[in-house]
């Protein structure tokens, strides 16, 4: 099996810390609402896939972090067939191990679904044969406008008699909701049992259910879509009285084409925060932010905006928008990781070991800042069978492994000598990889190029 440097790993770790609220339901005109709120660490490169209908398929719109090609997080089709997915506890399934991979891979799996099936039954009947990658760790919610409303996890899938179906880290098919902490699960239950489906329900729901914490996680977008009428309303960056509406039909009119989720509310003091520090203007963005007057709001969206851009892109340049943010603040211990990153990156490696070396003095102990301070000196935990010596870009500030975490200080390799090294735990297999050198996308001359998703991509053998 073809891999991207175990990056499908380290999605699934996030799926279980950072589970999404899906909530479906039927009204009593025979109209059935769905949506979710999507949550993770923030970051402004969701996108939203589009492919229009092509052959007698549907057409349908999928939506994914950073690339089109980095697996579908949820998706829509013009026949009124929705999906998404939630992260649950482990659920081993002997049977699912059993079952054949879909060919191609599950993205393929997914492009079929979308591109052929107008119900949920459809979708089951497909799971019987096919097994679905990472479902151990997943739940997948379905809707259809027939007002079919259904789980799929690893050892058991069935279709609602309510009229109503919400799903966020329970796994609905076993255990006691009870003894579950979540407190996003009762609130949707209460309110799609308690009111007629809408817009304006769906909204309450989303808002009601959002998540916020000082990590950076957030709900990142909420989208509500009207299955049958074919319908989108979305929110972003944790603003729900702003929304952006469209339709399936709208945007299958622009053809195939991907866009940033953010790009539809650039009028958003967050996201013009952002286009400005992504054109170097640090003290735009710095001002737009300070002329938020609420103080509690002002600093939830600078968490939100500092998380976009260093944790998820390693918009390096960027620091003294963090740096600003960093004053402002009590700093947690990741707050100590993140700056010291950052300060690495920028070539400032002495100031990156005292970083830590402060965080060390507030957080005795954290070993997270111990982990990252030895690994600054070119010290690794054992249990890595894998070790990267990288010769090439000699003269770089600081090299990435692109793609190998979603959290950009996970990619960092060190300078050790004068090569950039890193150790990993990699089970035999083929992997495909590229370098983010100083901002850029390379690739390596140490390692053999070939072309990966239509792309060149390094390529690694572990046997």
């Amino acid at each position: 099996m073809k891999k991207a440097i175990i990056i499908t790993f380290v999605l699934f770790a996030q799926l279980q810390a950072f589970s999404c609220t899906i909530i479906s339901a039927k009204d009593k005109k025979g109209q059935v609402w769905t949506g979710n709120n999507e949550d993770n660490l923030f970051t402004f490169k969701s996108l939203i896939n589009i492919v229009p209908a092509n052959d007698g398929n549907y057409g349908y719109v999928f939506f994914t972090y950073n690339n089109p090609k980095q697996g579908m997080q949820g998706g829509v089709n013009e026949a009124g067939l929705f999906f998404d997915f939630n992260g649950v506890e482990y659920t081993e399934s002997k049977a699912n191990e059993k079952k054949e991979y879909y060919p191609g891979g599950h993205v393929k799996m997914f492009e079929y679904i979308l591109e052929h099936f107008s119900t949920v039954q459809e979708v089951m009947d497909l799971y019987r044969k096919y097994r679905i990658p990472g479902i151990e760790h997943s739940q997948l919610h379905l809707a259809d406008k027939f007002g079919n409303l259904g789980i799929i996890v690893a050892d058991s899938m069935w279709i609602t008699k309510d009229n109503h179906l919400a799903s966020t880290n329970y796994n609905l098919c076993h255990g006691d909701l009870e003894d579950d902490p979540c407190f996003r699960m009762p609130i949707a239950q209460r309110l799609l049992k308690n009111n007629e489906p809408s817009f304006e329900l769906f909204t309450q729901i989303c808002d009601s259910t959002h998540q916020f914490y000082s990590s950076g996680a957030s709900t990142i977008y909420s989208n509500i879509h009207n299955l049958s009428t074919g319908e989108i309303w979305f929110y972003f960056g944790l603003d729900f009285k702003n929304a952006y509406k469209t339709s399936v039909r709208e945007l299958l009119k622009r053809g195939k084409t991907s866009i940033y989720l953010c790009d539809l509310f650039k009028d958003q003091i967050l996201v013009r925060a952002h286009m400005a520090a992504e054109n170097k203007d640090f003290e735009k963005s710095i001002e737009l932010m300070e002329s938020i007057q609420d103080p509690a709001q002002r600093l939830t969206l600078m968490r939100l905006l500092v998380t976009g851009l260093i944790d998820m892109e390693a918009n390096i340049d960027s620091y003294p928008v963090f740096e600003h943010f960093f004053r402002q603040i009590k700093p947690e211990p990741k707050d100590y990781y993140v700056n010291s990153f950052a300060l690495y990156c920028r070539g400032q490696k002495e100031k990156a070991n005292e970083t830590l070396i402060e965080g060390l003095r507030n957080y005795p102990g954290e070993e997270t800042l111990i982990g990252f301070k030895d690994q600054l000196e070119g010290k690794f935990p054992p249990g890595k069978n894998y070790r990267l010596e990288l010769a090439d870009f000699k003269d770089a500030t600081y090299v990435l492994i692109d793609g190998l975490s979603y959290y950009q200080f996970e990619n960092l390799l060190v300078k050790v000598g004068d090569k950039w090294v890193g150790e990993y735990p990699l089970e035999p297999d083929e992997y495909f990889f590229r370098f983010n050198v100083d901002g850029k996308i390379v690739t390596s001359q140490q390692f053999e190029v070939v072309t990966y998703d239509e792309e060149p991509h390094n390529r690694l053998v572990i046997h």
